[in-house]
This record gives structure tokens, sequence and C-alpha cells, in this order.
């Protein structure tokens, strides 16, 4: 999966007890530091659909779009 980012463990604990959006994947609202808002999809609670190198470290909130 080279177009995934790993969250890091505070995320994946905190996925795993949100509802997916379907099966084994979540569509998530994130919030960066400068309040910059980014829609993206989560795999299995971990992979992160956004690209390699996005700065997880710097995520502040992570939200899953329920439909």
């Amino acid at each position: 999966m080279n177009d995934t980012t790993k969250l890091n463990d505070k995320w994946i604990d905190y996925l795993k007890d949100q509802p997916e959006t379907g099966m084994g994947y979540q569509m998530v609202r994130i919030t960066m530091p400068d309040q910059k808002e980014i829609k993206a999809t989560v795999l299995n609670c971990q992979h992160l659909l956004v690209g390699e190198g996005f700065p997880v470290d710097d995520i502040e909130k992570i939200e899953v779009v329920v439909r």
C-alpha cells in the first residue's frame, strides 16, 4: 500500500471503537493544528489513504463521518 500512511497507536485505538462506514473502512474528517480539515478514508482502522509522508503526528482530531 504505497498510497497510505499508517496512523499512530492513539488513533488506531480510537478508530477501533468507532463505527465503520463500510466493511473494513471508515470515512473520516481530520483536523490539523491550523484547523484545516481533510476528508479521507481509513482502512482497517490504521491505513490512512492520503499518500505517504502525511504528518500523522500532527493530527489534532479525527471524526468518523457517519452517513
